[in-house]
């Protein structure tokens, strides 16, 4: 799992990609890690699910606090990105 811009790690638009629309409130952490689980799961990335769901938490809560507006929560599936 790479926390980055897909472009950095060398994906293109063509790898598959999940993205949802969160409200900017406090139970929207749970709700991405939620969207993330399922998302790695159906992508068959089972052993990222439990790192995923911490950065993705720590990620949303920090937006809720500190960024006033509407977030944004993208996976990109990126065969070429391996590190965790």
């Amino acid at each position: 799992m790479l926390i980055t811009h897909p472009a950095l790690c060398g994906c293109v638009h063509t790898e598959p990609i999940a993205s949802w629309q969160l409200q900017d409130e406090p139970l929207s952490a749970a709700r991405a890690r939620q969207l993330a689980a399922g998302q790695l799961a159906d992508w068959g990335l089972d052993s990222l699910i439990d790192t995923a769901q911490l950065l993705v938490s720590e990620t949303v809560t920090n937006a809720v606090r500190y960024a006033p507006g509407s977030i944004r929560l993208s996976l990109h599936r990126c065969p070429a990105a391996s590190a965790v």
